[in-house]
């Protein structure tokens, strides 16, 4: 395999620089244990093949950029405890037909990244693995900082990491090309014909403000909702992991798809006739309807979805089989006037907001003027606009296109060992320093068995009546 050189370090010119600060975190439960020597062997290839992988992140440029190198930055320990003692979610504990809460450790990113969290520094090393081996399976953890890489990126690494584990070939890797990206968009706009184009929050102005001071305030409210339970005036979050079994997403999916097809028909739609729901539309539409779950019905607090969008499909693609490794996703704004109307309207008119926000914002025209923006104000510090609570801007981030329970890592089992090797269980998270974490967000994955899980940060108290909400 012969790869280009790198150079020592480089800058990208389009990246949502919005996650400038923040680290991706994706802990694996691999079943049985796995040998460490070999898992540090195959890193070192990894970082020995993708150079890109053995850099830093510089922070004194604006906006970042990176270095490329030959750092290994892995490390294992081992616990004398079984998967189980850990308390973490797992299939056996969940229903088969309907939904499922179970509390998260709140301690549960250190059990996976056991000292690789930077409290008051931001994420600098650009990739890092840690291995926990228990009793009866492996935690994996790897961490990149989101500036280098997104979630998509994320799993082509750890993807390419398995593989080579594995002895099957990898994807050679590039570098974005050193252009501004918004020129690499392709393909013209194909709206179905009952989507009109003139839809709010295509253009990320409206979306997004520019300016040190509103920059300082955005980062202000967070901090204080980050310090402010820790002093005990606000209250603290809680996150759970939500299992929603196949049969359950199935059931939700077809009913919603029924309403919406019998709108048409009596002409209660204005837009939207014929359009097909996904899983992902009415997983994120039952989401946020329990989220707001104690909110009263009449509210008038305005209410917008936040939703990560993967831009790399508008893109030219890159030869077949090479990979960019970059950040390419930017965040997305379903708007809703009022949390009450979020709880009123008709189930499938939520998923339905979704499902038009996506198709809208995934056009050509769309992707380039967004990518425009982001370039434009690419050394600029931004902060999200518009007359918002940050309690009333949840974030939804779907890793559901990525295969993690596919990953195969048996080659790798110790001799003897009754494991299979296989995934059982994602764990991810994206953090900013002093451990920021948004709320509400979500983030969103399959379980393997065609059910998935989403794992929730909310207040604790509004856990109470999200428990006791009706399904739709």
């Amino acid at each position: 395999m012969v790869h280009q050189p790198f150079p020592e370090q480089y800058s990208v010119l389009t990246s949502n620089n919005m996650t400038q600060d923040a680290g991706t975190y994706c802990g694996l439960v691999v079943s049985g244990v796995l040998d460490v020597a070999m898992l540090e062997t195959k890193h070192r290839e990894l970082v020995s093949l993708w150079p890109v992988l053995g850099g830093k992140l510089v922070t004194t440029t604006q906006p970042y950029s990176f270095t490329t190198g030959n750092t290994v930055d892995f490390g294992s320990r081992q616990l004398s405890c079984s998967v189980y003692d850990l308390h973490l979610p797992n299939l056996r504990d969940t229903s088969s037909d309907k939904p499922t809460y179970i509390t998260l450790n709140p301690d549960v990113d250190d059990l996976f990244h056991y000292d690789t969290i930077p409290f008051f520094n931001i994420v600098e090393q650009l990739f890092t693995l840690r291995v926990t081996v228990l009793n009866d399976a492996t935690l994996l953890a790897f961490r990149v900082p989101h500036h280098f890489a997104d979630g998509r990126s994320t799993f082509d690494i750890i993807e390419a990491y398995c593989n080579l584990i594995s002895g099957k070939p990898i994807a050679r890797i590039t570098l974005p090309p050193h252009v501004p990206l918004s020129t690499m968009v392709h393909g013209r706009d194909e709206l179905p014909p009952s989507v009109p184009a003139n839809a709010p929050f295509i253009h990320p102005a409206e979306n997004f403000t520019t300016g040190a001071l509103s920059y300082v305030s955005f980062v202000g409210k967070v901090i204080y909702k980050v310090l402010a339970p820790k002093l005990g005036i606000d209250e603290p979050n809680e996150e759970k992991y939500i299992h929603l079994p196949a049969s359950f997403v199935l059931d939700l999916q077809s009913t919603s798809q029924i309403q919406l097809d019998q709108a048409a028909k009596l002409g209660e739609l204005k837009e939207g006739v014929g359009l097909t729901l996904t899983k992902n539309d009415v997983i994120t539409a039952w989401l946020l309807r329990r989220s707001y779950a104690h909110v009263p019905a009449d509210s008038s607090t305005p209410f917008d979805l936040i939703y990560n969008f993967n831009y790399r499909q508008a893109l030219i693609q890159p030869e077949a089989g090479t990979n960019f490794i970059f950040n390419g996703f930017y965040n997305l704004r379903a708007h809703f006037t009022s949390i009450g109307e979020l709880k009123t309207i008709p189930f499938y008119r939520v998923a339905l907001a979704i499902r038009l926000c996506c198709i809208r914002n995934k056009q050509p025209s769309a992707v380039r003027t967004s990518l425009e923006f982001w370039e434009k104000n690419r050394s600029s510090r931004l902060s999200l606009a518009g007359p918002y609570q940050l309690d009333n801007l949840p974030n939804v981030s779907p890793w559901t296109t990525f295969g993690y329970n596919e990953l195969d890592f048996s080659s790798a089992l110790r001799y003897g060992e009754k494991g299979n090797g296989k995934v059982v269980l994602t764990v991810p998270c994206s953090m900013l320093p002093m451990r920021m974490m948004m709320k509400p967000f979500i983030m969103l994955m399959k379980d393997g068995q065609g059910g998935y899980w989403a794992r929730v940060n909310l207040f604790k108290s509004w856990w109470d009546e999200v428990n006791e909400a009706h399904y739709m």
